[in-house]
């Protein structure tokens, strides 16, 4: 080989290399973004599953309670904050005893 063609195929190498760092950092960025994004839609999963319990419990509260929405909401944000709980987990647990009595469990414990 000519030195010409020598440096031609050193810099078209050296090209290529470069290249495909930049393809490899391309899709590094992109794997971070699809990660971010995964997460990003199971946490909107949870939160509109959560929103689906606390609103049945408005419900249940409402109906045993004789209550509006907006007291039902009141009765659970007071009964998380002296738990020291979760709101989605007190709406939890008022709908899993309708579900199992026909009516909420008030109580810190479940049962």
């Amino acid at each position: 080989m000519e030195p010409l063609e020598d440096a031609e195929a050193s810099l078209e190498l050296s090209s290529d290399r470069e290249r495909l760092d930049e393809l490899e950092a391309e899709a590094l960025l992109r794997d971070a973004r699809i990660a971010e994004l995964v997460r990003e839609v199971d946490g909107l999963k949870a939160a509109r599953a959560s929103a689906a319990e606390i609103e049945q419990a408005k419900g249940v509260l409402m109906h045993s309670m004789g209550i509006g929405p907006d007291a039902a909401f009141a009765v659970l944000v007071v009964a998380s904050q002296r738990e020291n709980t979760k709101l989605r987990d007190v709406a939890a647990r008022i709908v899993a005893a309708q579900e199992r009595t026909g009516g909420p469990d008030l109580s810190r414990d479940g049962g």
